[in-house]
C-alpha cells in the first residue's frame, strides 16, 4: 500500500511538473508575441518618422533650391544694372553652408537611427529577470 501511494504521489508530481512546463511555454510564447508586436510597431513608427523626416527634408531642399534660383535671378538682374562680380559670389556661398548644415543633420539622424537599430537587437536582462521572477511568483 505504501508503495502504491508513493507511485501515485510520483505520478501527481510528474503531472504537476508537466502542467507547470506547459504553462511556462505558453507564457513564454505570449511574451514573445508581445515583444514581436512591440518591435513591429516600433519599426512601423520609425519608418513613418523617417518618411516624415524625408518629406520635411525634401521640402527644405526644394525651398532652398527655389531661394537659390530667386537669388540667382536677382543677381542676374543686378548684374544687368551694375556689374559687381563680388556680390554675385556671396549669395552662392551662403547656400552651400545651408546644404552642409542640412547634410550634417541628415548624417546625425542616420547615425541615431542606426544606433537605435543596433540597440533593438539586444536583450534587456533586467526585464527578463523581472519577468521570470513574476512568473515564478505566480506558480
Amino acid at each position: 500500500m505504501d508503495n502504491s501511494f508513493q507511485a501515485f504521489k510520483k505520478q501527481a508530481k510528474e503531472k504537476m511538473d508537466r502542467q507547470r512546463a506547459l504553462i511556462e511555454q505558453q507564457e513564454l510564447r505570449r511574451v514573445q508575441k508581445e515583444q514581436q508586436e512591440r518591435e513591429r510597431l516600433r519599426l512601423e513608427n520609425e519608418k513613418r518618422r523617417e518618411r516624415e523626416e524625408e518629406e520635411a527634408l525634401e521640402k527644405v531642399r526644394k525651398a532652398a533650391q527655389d531661394q537659390q534660383q530667386q537669388q540667382q535671378q536677382q543677381s542676374r538682374q543686378e548684374d544687368a544694372k551694375t556689374s559687381p562680380p563680388q556680390e554675385s559670389i556671396n549669395p552662392n556661398q551662403q547656400v552651400p553652408d545651408k546644404s552642409a548644415a542640412e547634410r550634417e543633420r541628415q548624417r546625425l539622424r542616420e547615425q541615431e537611427r542606426r544606433r537605435r537599430e543596433a540597440m533593438a537587437g539586444q536583450i534587456d536582462m533586467n526585464m527578463q529577470s523581472d519577468l521570470m521572477a513574476a512568473f515564478e511568483e505566480s506558480l
